[in-house]
């Protein structure tokens, strides 16, 4: 179903969750320590980790920000600390769920489902925010589709009595004879409805 990361330094604990994940159906990857946890997100690319915030090597906060510099997979953390500013330390570092020790498994898997749900409906396994900006830049630079998105066409001609404005062609003409007009004049007349309204075009309408 889906690749789990374990990252827990209690092996026996580890194993136990592992069983009951791949009792689920979902292939389960191992790491005893924060730097392996770190190389087998880079390596196997899960879809969850499971993150023990007391780590050798590299506490799980540290860890969980690594993670979060490159990837947008959903971390569930893992602690013995319950206190409310370990909690918000944790979300702050970036987990999606907090898990305090000692916990049922049979909260933590439904944890597990409900981030795995929240995943599929997001980015999925882990996404790198790398490519997920290139993503975002590609379409940013992409030309313009025809679904609507187009640059508007320059507007016709307007006509007034004996007043013509051509703001395609910036032109402006009084009973068919054209008028002669400065660089900040053809600009102006670039937006008609503007044209119109000023005492110059009422001058040319007199």
């Amino acid at each position: 179903m889906a690749r789990i990361l374990i990252v827990e330094d209690e092996v026996d604990l580890s194993n136990l969750l592992r069983s009951h994940l791949e009792q689920d159906g979902h292939e389960v990857v191992q790491a005893f320590d924060g730097p392996t946890g770190l190389a087998q997100v880079e390596q196997h690319n899960p879809q969850l980790v499971i993150l023990d915030w007391m780590l050798p090597g590299l506490d799980g906060l540290a860890v969980c920000r690594r993670i979060r510099e490159r990837h947008l997979v959903p971390v569930i953390m893992l602690t013995a600390r319950n206190e409310e500013i370990d909690r918000v330390l944790g979300l702050e570092a970036g987990a999606d769920d907090y898990v305090p020790k000692p916990f049922g498994i049979r909260e933590l898997l439904a944890r597990v489902r409900a981030a795995l749900r929240r995943g599929a409906l997001g980015t999925g396994a882990a996404t790198s925010v790398g490519a997920l900006h290139s993503t975002n830049a590609a379409r940013a630079s992409a030309p313009a589709s025809r679904g609507g998105s187009e640059l508007p066409a320059a507007p016709g001609p307007v006509v007034r009595g004996s007043l013509r404005i051509d703001p395609a062609a910036r032109t402006v003409s009084v009973q068919a004879n054209q008028v002669d007009l400065t660089r900040t004049a053809q600009a102006k007349s670039a937006s008609p409805r503007a044209a119109l309204g000023r005492s110059s075009a009422r001058n040319l309408c007199g």
